[in-house]
């Protein structure tokens, strides 16, 4: 069948202008990243050796016939004094009934010691609210994690916040409105709440106050 060359010359040139903004798009994001890397003096690192990956996968993989939770194109790592901060692509699937249509989403997230009696999957709203994801039946963190927040001084999201608990590790980030969106100010909050979930886990104090989340 004969198509309109116009047709095919349009497409093409969507195609490849869609293609043109989402790199410049990553570009930015890598800016960001490295930014509050350098104005801290922290380690960056463009491209992870594979060996951030792995650590993932073996400390959030989910098991469960069903489910589904894995992490590629890791990028941009930035070594703080407590976790790590980096960008990722996360593949999650937490209901074991349905395949959920858009499964793959950009994150900024951090990674950190957590406690090996914790494990679930948590969403906290701006107030503070802690709705448990995952597993179905409540562990030990769904009664406490409220209260711990408040304890080691948590500062309200301004966008939903994603928190993990496995294995003796933590992995959290914000899912702001535009999906993989990132500021100085999702960093910043990331790298405190880091700090002070590590420290309360291993009985050091923190001892500042936490900063706002100043995404807009």
């Amino acid at each position: 069948m004969n198509g309109d060359p116009l047709v095919f010359i349009l497409l093409g040139a969507a195609f490849a202008a869609v293609g043109l903004h989402l790199v410049v798009y990553s570009r930015r994001r890598s800016r960001v990243v490295r930014r509050f890397a350098d104005t801290r003096g922290y380690p960056h690192r463009e491209r992870d050796d594979g060996s951030l990956e792995r650590q993932l996968e073996r400390a959030f993989e989910i098991e469960e016939p069903g489910c589904a939770r894995a992490f590629s194109q890791v990028r941009d790592i930035v070594c703080l004094p407590i976790g790590t901060l980096f960008r990722v692509v996360e593949l999650i699937d937490l209901n074991p009934r349905a395949s959920v249509q858009s499964p793959h989403h950009a994150r900024t997230a951090v990674i950190f010691p957590g406690t090996p009696e914790w494990s679930g999957v948590f969403h906290v709203t701006s107030d503070l609210e802690v709705h448990q994801r995952y597993p179905r039946e409540p562990g030990p963190a769904t009664a406490r994690l409220p209260n711990l927040l408040q304890h080691v001084g948590i500062a309200s999201p301004r966008h939903p916040l994603s928190l993990t608990f496995m294995r003796g590790q933590g992995l959290a980030y914000l899912e702001p409105t535009v999906t993989g969106s990132v500021t100085e100010a999702h960093l910043t909050y990331l790298a405190d709440l880091a700090r002070r979930f590590a420290d309360h886990f291993s009985g050091s104090p923190a001892t500042s106050a936490s900063p706002q989340d100043g995404a807009a």
